[in-house]
């Protein structure tokens, strides 16, 4: 389970922080189960007094030939491509062509990776 990796990775970055709010931002490609991520970071960082939110940031791709601007919702992709994604973001060009155009040409501008938010 990856999500258990990814939990151990941001509590080393986050725990003896100051009180703070934390955002921890996780991209839709990352296809992380977000409930199973913020019970593991709960158990690892047991007396925190950190507020965390999660967000799950929506995936922008854009097509280099026709410029058009879509989210994976006009797509035809499946679980098992997903993952695959997840685990190879560069295979996202074999499963997802533009909507309007046909083209694999395309550049994910939002929704890949984990980034923290601390304020």
């Amino acid at each position: 389970m990856h999500e258990q990796a990814y939990a151990e990775a941001i509590v080393k970055e986050i725990e003896g922080m100051e009180k703070a709010k934390i955002t921890i931002i996780i991209g839709e490609l990352q296809n992380i189960d977000v409930d199973a991520l913020r019970q593991y970071i709960e158990l690892y960082l047991k007396q925190e007094k950190n507020t965390i939110d999660y967000k799950v940031e929506k995936t922008i791709i854009k097509c280099n030939k026709c410029s058009n601007i879509f989210g994976l919702e006009k797509t035809v992709i499946g679980e098992e491509e997903k993952e695959l994604i997840h685990f190879i973001p560069e295979a996202i060009h074999a499963f997802i062509k533009c909507p309007q155009c046909g083209s694999k040409d395309i550049d994910v501008i939002q929704g890949r990776g984990i980034r923290i938010l601390v304020e």
